[in-house]
């Protein structure tokens, strides 16, 4: 049922930027490993050869060779790219928020993190990662990483 809903809001998406009359940014839905899959804790058990960077990853092969660890779930990547990051934090990570946004009138899609620090002084390591639909091979992506401390 979330498959249909984000493939018809990415549709929704794409007609409302097509009127250039009423174009408006829009909200869209991502899927996550541990909220949509069962997965536990994986902005720590994934692994990821990455050092405070981000990639897309937009197929099955990339995928299993890139990504690792205790929860690898069986991502349908006809249907979503994945955007996967890691970063080096000064404080442990709290949470991890996503606000993933259609831009009009260029169709330029905006992946906000937020990484909330908790007031634990104790470096941290997360890997951050959602599910997006996906994206054209001439679509663009930019993805923003927010540090909010707690």
């Amino acid at each position: 049922m979330k498959k249909y809903i984000i493939i018809l809001t990415a549709l929704l998406s794409i007609v409302s930027c097509n009127k250039k009359d009423k174009c408006t940014e829009t909200p869209m839905a991502i899927l996550q490993f541990d909220s949509d899959y069962g997965c536990t804790d994986s902005k720590h058990t994934l692994k990821i050869d990455l050092v405070n960077n981000v990639t897309v990853i937009r197929d099955k092969t990339t995928y299993d060779y890139e990504v690792s660890g205790g929860c690898h779930p069986a991502v349908d990547f006809t249907v979503y790219d994945l955007v996967i990051g890691k970063q080096s934090l000064d404080y442990l990570n709290d949470t991890i928020t996503y606000d993933l946004r259609n831009a009009c009138p260029d169709n330029i899609l905006t992946l906000t993190v937020n990484l909330t620090q908790s007031s634990v002084a104790e470096k941290d390591t997360v890997v951050y990662h959602a599910l997006i639909p996906k994206i054209e091979d001439q679509g663009n992506i930019t993805v923003s990483l927010i540090l909010k401390q707690n």
